[in-house]
């Protein structure tokens, strides 16, 4: 009887020593592993993204899992040393309870085997700052003893901001405003911090360099066209703006009006021009005098009045001209013949008028003392009373008695 005992007593032990030996033996075969781990390495505090939660994915698998294992999934957040905030995504998972249900944390029932699960969690975390945090997997045996062999865990870390940074790329020495606050590009690009939600962005239409060169807004990078625009943030930002770079031309002229002068995009081609002739001002405008374009000077030397210059720096022309005093010599040389033939007509007709005068004229009487005095001739006297001959010297007439 005693025998008995003693060979029952060490069949126990032995079954004792087995149990003791095999269970931690089925233990160590149980494993779980992580792999394609996934979460954003940045995030903005926003209403929104503490709404929508945080999405941390990564595909677990496990092996050696008896009949009536579960498994345990879930975001440990290491700085509190406790689950994270927020809450499972699959289908699988039981509800959370208790102090449990606001918890990123999954337990899957009835596993076996080996086997594997995509888990996904939208966490949520409160504050800014980088939060260092850890994907856990562990399996639980029928009695829902943690099983520690089986323990894998993978950390990472989240930088948490609630301020998102905009960035605007535009060239150096062109002034950026983003809700009222401007700022200058000294490096090719404006950045700013802002808080998530809607803002105000607007960039000048014309940044001058110089004199002679300046740049012209012409679209952002994303199509937009106006200077001013509104962007509704929820995340880190970069707009681009393109802007064209413009030179300047100078036409002058020092007679008439010349055109072309402005502002044209580095490459275009530009047109300028003069009308030709102009009127000389004064007495040799009056006669016709003028002034006829000759050439350009400057950044060309085209010789007609209408010329194209490429814009691929800044330009100055001057329009050249000589004088043309072609009709004035004409009229004037004209006036002055027409003077030399009233004063030679005048001079003819003086001295016609001499020898006109002289061949009417009476002949002069010839001085006595050069001309011989004529025979004395004695002609016959009448009577005046009865016409009798009378000798010349008689003073009274014979025949009728009458004096004479």
């Amino acid at each position: 009887m005693a025998s008995l005992r003693r060979v029952l007593a060490a069949c126990v032990l032995f079954v004792i020593l087995l149990l003791t030996i095999a269970a931690p033996e089925a233990h160590a075969r149980a494993s779980t592993s992580i792999r394609d781990l996934q979460y954003p390495r940045r995030v903005v505090l926003s209403a929104s993204a503490f709404a929508e939660g945080i999405p941390v994915t990564f595909t677990i698998s496990w092996a050696g899992a008896s009949s009536g294992y579960s498994i345990g999934l879930a975001i440990w957040d290491n700085d509190a040393n406790t689950y994270a905030d927020g809450r499972p995504e699959m289908s699988s998972c039981e509800a959370n309870t208790g102090k449990y249900s606001a918890s990123a944390f999954c337990a899957i029932a009835n596993i076996r085997g080996s086997g594997q699960e995509t888990a996904k969690f939208l966490i949520q975390l409160r504050s800014p700052g980088n939060h260092k945090l850890g994907a856990i997997a562990v399996l639980f045996d029928s009695y829902v003893n943690l099983l520690y062999g089986s323990w894998s865990t993978q950390d990472f870390s989240i930088e948490a901001t609630d301020k998102l940074q905009l960035t605007v790329s535009v060239p150096t020495g062109v002034t950026v405003t983003v809700d009222g606050n401007a700022e200058t590009s000294y490096a090719g690009s404006v950045s700013t911090s802002l808080l998530p939600g809607a803002h105000t962005i607007s960039v000048p239409d014309l940044v001058p360099i110089d004199n002679m060169t300046r740049l012209r807004f012409d679209h952002w990078a994303d199509g937009a066209t106006g200077t001013s625009r509104f962007a509704t943030l929820n995340d880190d930002a970069r707009f681009e703006v393109i802007y064209v770079k413009q030179f300047r031309l100078a036409v002058s002229s020092p007679y008439g009006n010349s055109t072309g002068s402005g502002w044209y995009d580095k490459g275009a081609t530009a047109t300028f021009s003069v009308v030709t002739p102009q009127p000389m001002s004064g007495l040799y405008g009056l006669l016709g005098g003028k002034y006829v374009f000759d050439h350009w000077s400057g950044d060309s030397a085209v010789t007609a009045p209408t010329a194209s210059l490429v814009m691929d720096k800044p330009g100055t022309v001057k329009a050249e001209w000589r004088t043309d005093y072609t009709m004035p010599y004409i009229v004037i040389g004209a006036i002055a013949a027409a003077v030399a033939i009233v004063a030679v007509l005048l001079a003819m007709r003086k001295r016609r008028r001499p020898e006109t005068a002289a061949a009417t004229a009476p002949a002069q009487p010839i001085p006595q003392a050069s001309i011989a005095a004529p025979p004395t001739v004695t002609a016959d006297k009448f009577c005046m009373n009865c016409g009798a001959t009378l000798p010349a010297h008689a003073t009274f007439c014979n025949k009728c008695g009458s004096k004479q």
